[in-house]
């Protein structure tokens, strides 16, 4: 179906004190966006995310909001944003993810149950995702940090995956339903899911927090 704003043309005139100017069609470049959404992997629930048009709950999450955008004009370095299941951070992914790919930069979203299940499959000789791929991609936005009961298996191809994206410098985003860096029961480092190799990795990330109620308890 053809755009009701650029009739296909994907620009749009627009006249501002006498001068005209061509510019992208905003319909048109939010369908681009979300097709290469899809295809970095994002569920198709987030598709239609962006910065633009969330809703800013309290003041503390429009600021981390600016902070992860600001980030994702020049990812560098680790960042892990943490809270509890439901606290908006798969979405807030899918807003770094629109704003990155919309800018040209490459990002891959990858939830580590998936991730999990796939390599299960894999020694049941399935065909999977190649895990050196997601090593090796621009930027790598990785959901459920800490999901699974933290068997070695799963310890195995986190630490893999973290050492990777460490080692060679690629820029990383980390959700999590646990907290990084404190004693409580809701400590990521406390909780048996990584590696004491994986964490001290991890442990130097940004870090960002969406709410104080944390699953385990404080």
């Amino acid at each position: 179906m053809t755009c009701q704003a650029c009739r296909g043309m994907l620009k749009i005139i627009r006249v501002e004190e006498g001068e005209v100017f061509a510019i992208d069609c905003p319909n048109c470049r939010n369908e681009v966006v979300s097709e290469k959404m899809k295809k970095a992997n994002l569920p198709k629930r987030y598709l239609s995310a962006r910065f633009s048009n969330s809703k800013m709950p309290t003041q503390d999450y429009e600021s981390i909001c600016r902070s992860l955008s600001s980030w994702s004009e020049n990812p560098q370095g680790f960042v892990t944003l943490s809270g509890p299941p439901g606290s908006g951070k798969t979405h807030i992914l899918a807003c770094m993810a629109a704003q990155m790919i919309d800018r040209g930069t490459s990002a891959r979203y990858l939830s580590l149950i998936d991730l999990f299940d796939d390599e299960r499959r894999r020694i049941g000789r399935q065909p999977v995702r190649e895990l050196y791929l997601l090593e090796s991609a621009d930027v790598l936005l990785v959901d459920e940090l800490g999901a699974g009961i933290g068997t070695d298996f799963e310890k195995d191809i986190v630490h893999r995956l973290v050492a990777r994206r460490y080692d060679e410098m690629k820029p990383t985003l980390f959700a999590t339903n646990f907290r990084l860096g404190t004693a409580t029961k809701a400590s990521l480092e406390n909780s048996g899911r990584v590696s004491p190799h994986t964490f001290s990795r991890l442990s130097t990330a940004t870090r960002f927090e969406t709410v104080e109620s944390f699953r385990g308890g404080q």
